[in-house]
């Protein structure tokens, strides 16, 4: 139930990575509480970003298709066991 995007990273470790998600994460929150302030009330619903994290693994990730399933699992996983709004 929701948009999805890619953001792939080349030069940062996977701290790095999890800083920016963090980073993300914090201003798509502001820019809802800002812009669509409305947005709960109107559609019963709260506005939140799940970000799932993948470091690339040239020995097990035979493809690009590979690195990105895992991202996704990745996104699953940490939205199912802690909740939305959530980085793994």
């Amino acid at each position: 139930g929701g948009d999805e995007f890619v953001v792939i990273l080349e030069g940062v470790n996977l701290y790095q990575a999890i800083e920016l998600a963090r980073e993300i994460q914090m201003h798509i929150t502001w820019a809802v509480s800002e812009l669509l302030p409305a947005y709960e009330k109107t559609f019963g619903r709260q506005f939140t970003a799940s970000i799932g994290i993948a470091q690339y693994d040239p020995q097990n990730d035979k493809n690009g298709a590979d690195f990105l399933k895992r991202a996704d699992q990745n996104l699953s996983q940490v939205r199912d066991e802690q909740g939305r709004n959530r980085r793994g």
